[in-house]
Parts: structure tokens; sequence; C-alpha cells
């Protein structure tokens, strides 16, 4: 049996990255209340983006050889991956908080968050080095069909 393509890959850590993001939305809207729901909301919206680039990368971005952008795909994947992660588990601990997020309403969920803060900043570069890559990508694609059309 042959492995599966990069493409169903890709689209299985998509849909799973869309359950995941529903499953933590639910919990940031019946958990939190008042700033701990908008604080979750805003981790969970980057955390969301940074999945979306994600993927896309992943479709969009095939190496037709080893080497040199295998290893730059790789690493866009790695940080985006690892933002959108961060942001989701920050989504999850930010429910925790209290109303007016001055204290722990559930210290499981914030510890959580405290937790992955650290990967906070990698959401931060993950985000914009994702939508480059994703423009450029996109960019790329775009050039190739106008090539080969005027070939043809």
């Amino acid at each position: 049996m042959e492995p599966p393509s990069d493409d169903a890959r890709a689209s299985k850590q998509g849909v799973t990255g869309v359950a995941i993001a529903w499953l933590v939305l639910t919990l940031a809207f019946t958990v939190a209340e008042g700033e701990a729901r908008k604080h979750a909301t805003f981790h969970l919206f980057v955390g969301f983006i940074a999945m979306a680039l994600f993927v896309s990368i992943g479709l969009l971005w095939t190496p037709s050889r080893e080497g040199l952008p295998t290893l730059g795909r790789s690493a866009v994947l790695i940080v985006t991956g690892m933002g959108a992660f961060g942001q989701v588990l920050e989504s999850i601990g930010a429910s925790g908080y209290d109303r007016f997020n001055e204290s722990h309403e559930i210290e499981a969920l914030t510890t959580v968050h405290n937790s992955v803060g650290i990967l906070a900043p990698i959401a931060l570069f993950a985000v914009p080095i994702g939508l480059i890559a994703v423009v450029v990508l996109v960019l790329g694609r775009l050039l190739r069909l106008a090539r080969s059309s005027r070939a043809a």
C-alpha cells in the first residue's frame, strides 16, 4: 500500500485542526465569561489563522527535490504549526480566568495558559512568516501558469 501523499496528509491535518479549534471555541464560550472570553477568543483566532496558514503552505508548497526547498518548507511548517498549537492551548488556558482576568477561576486551565506562554512569541512570527510564504507561493503558481499558457 502506498503512503498518503503530502496533499492528503495536509488535508487530514487541516480537518483535525478545525475540529480542535471548534472544541476549543466551545470551551471558550461555555466556561469563560466577560474579558476571559475575549482573551480566549483572541488566542483561538490567532491560532486559527496560523493553522490555516499551516494547511495552505502544506498544500501549496510541494518541493520537487530534496535540499534547501524541502528544508525551507519544513521550517515554515514547524513555525506555523507551533504557533497554531501554542495559541490553541493558550485559548484553553485563557478560558480559566475569571471574568476580569484578575484571578484564576479554574486553576488547571490557567496553568495550561501559563505553561504554554513561551509559545506566544512563536505565533507572533508564525502569522507574518506564513502570510509571506502563502503570498510567494500563490504568486509563483500564477507566474508558472502565465508562462505555461504563453508557451502553449
